[in-house]
């Protein structure tokens, strides 16, 4: 039986997308730890996952994406799969601000853990469903798993994408990084980085993007 939060999700896509491509993804794609940066670097790819609820005390880095699309629903769901969690692995220490956490546990979490793509490319429906759902319960979702996860000293990076269509010519990547300033302490180090998908250039990953870029 599905979950409220499933159900939420699928009754969000019927009443905001006119005839949406069938089946349904309707899987919960979990919040998970993937070893430490640096043992990303080594490896080259996400070689291990397991369940957020198996961190320690140590400080960790919580990087945070918007939502899963196709590659993160092959077999069991996970987060960053495919190029994103590639490219990750391979560059993460070469980006600004997460140089000296070689040593931290990389947490990787969806603001909105369910396929707001619907499995298509992501200008087709992504940016309208995500804000459907961000507004029902995806926001309030958010928050209350973060609150759960943050730890003191955990360093905390925003790297959603940007998108296309918004509300009120607010992009995915304000709306999220305003919900982690209203969920965490004021002393909380957050970064603005972009989304991992594009670390390949050396511009993306140097690219701190500002609060206003509409």
């Amino acid at each position: 039986m599905l979950d409220h939060l499933e159900l939420s999700f699928s009754a969000v896509v019927r009443k905001n997308i006119k005839n949406p491509p069938e089946p349904l993804e309707e899987r919960c794609c979990p919040d998970q730890m993937v070893g430490t940066l640096g043992q990303l670097k080594i490896d080259g790819r996400i070689t291990q996952r397991s369940a957020v609820s198996a961190r320690d005390k140590h400080s960790a880095v919580l990087l945070i994406i918007e939502s899963p699309h196709i590659s993160e629903f092959k077999g069991v769901p996970g987060p960053a799969k495919g190029k994103t969690g590639k490219e990750l692995a391979k560059h993460a220490l070469s980006v600004p601000g997460l140089q000296g956490w070689g040593n931290a546990p990389v947490v990787l979490i969806n603001a909105i853990q369910y396929q707001c793509s619907l499995g298509k490319k992501t200008a087709l429906y992504r940016d309208e469903v995500f804000l459907a759902t961000w507004y029902k319960f995806g926001r309030s979702d958010f928050i209350a798993r973060l609150k759960a996860l943050h730890q003191p000293n955990d360093l905390v990076v925003c790297a959603c994408t940007k998108g296309g269509a918004t509300r009120k010519g607010v992009s995915l990547r304000q709306l999220v990084y305003a919900a982690i300033v209203d969920a965490l302490p004021r002393e909380t180090l957050i970064l603005r980085r972009t989304h991992p998908y594009s670390w390949h250039s050396k511009r993306n990953r140097d690219s701190e993007w500002v609060m206003f870029d509409t």
